[in-house]
């Protein structure tokens, strides 16, 4: 059986320091770690979904489902080549993860048009969607431990600096949301996910996989960067945030370098938090019906 993804690189004592991320590529490995963790969670919750409901749809739903075979098959495929390369030991930071996004992206496509939500376990899919949560919060806690690990020493006080203890206070306040949300589900009865429950469940996970995509992605470039010059301790703040602007705008379109964080500040206090709480605090008005 493939080796947990998380654990192919394991954490040293005392946890990341600079010299993993500016003098080695062990930061690098791990995050990429943290980055199979979240995909693989995703793609347990949403073929969990399909697993309970076959069970329980129509036979017209399951013959409309049985035409996709050949697609499914495909995708399938893609799958066992990742878990090779797992029991390999060769899933490592050079693999790229671009078509086990588009298999989980599919699956998900394909159970929205052709299976309804109270045909599969929701109690089991919010307990997935939890973990796969806390799995996206791990990937970016990693990654925004890189990034002030990417700056210069003595800058502590600088406004990327001030950006990345921003967004770690949110992330540990998000995770124990989730901890205690997932805490919350029944094991007795099945959930009642309504609509808004479910609309706000995907906003929350999109919101993050961005968040998650800009600070890994961030790091990339500082990693690539930052090995050309071996002597180099890390950058300054105002190329660090040049870096991250460029990612921002990948994903929200043209904006001033000076407003670079302006966005991440709004996805994480706004939908990571808020929202989150207000989940949290509305769980059994959403979930429980009566």
């Amino acid at each position: 059986f493939p080796k947990n993804p998380i654990l192919q690189f394991p954490g040293v004592p005392g946890g990341t320091r600079r010299e993993h991320v500016t003098k080695s590529h062990k930061a690098e490995q791990w995050a990429h770690s943290a980055r199979i963790a979240y995909t693989m969670s995703a793609l347990i919750a949403v073929c969990g979904q399909f697993e309970s409901a076959l069970g329980n749809i129509s036979l017209e739903d399951l013959a409309r489902l049985a035409q996709l075979q050949p697609e499914m098959t495909s995708q399938e495929r893609v799958i066992d080549g990742y878990l090779e390369l797992l029991r390999q030991a060769r899933l490592d930071a050079e693999t790229s993860l671009e078509n086990m996004d588009k298999v989980v992206t599919y699956f998900q496509n394909v159970l929205s048009v052709n299976v309804s939500a109270d045909s599969y376990d929701t109690s089991a899919f919010v307990q997935n969607t939890f973990q796969q949560i806390m799995a996206g919060i791990a990937w970016c806690k990693m990654n925004n431990q890189r990034l002030s690990y990417f700056l210069k020493p003595g800058l502590e006080e600088c406004d990327v600096a001030e950006f990345v203890r921003t967004i770690g206070n949110e992330l540990a306040q998000c995770e124990q949301l989730a901890i205690k949300g997932s805490k919350l589900i029944p094991t007795e009865k099945q959930l009642k996910l309504t609509p808004q429950a479910n609309d706000d469940i995907q906003s929350a996970l999109m919101v993050l996989q961005k968040i998650a995509s800009i600070l890994h992605e961030t790091c990339g470039i500082a990693s690539v960067q930052i090995n050309i010059n071996p002597e180099s301790d890390g950058f300054d703040s105002t190329r660090l945030k040049e870096m991250i602007h460029g990612e921002v705008e990948k994903t929200n379109g043209s904006i001033t370098l000076e407003k670079t964080f302006e966005p991440m500040r709004l996805q994480v206090f706004m939908d990571a938090s808020t929202k989150s709480k207000h989940f949290i605090q509305c769980f059994g008005e959403w979930l429980y019906g009566d």
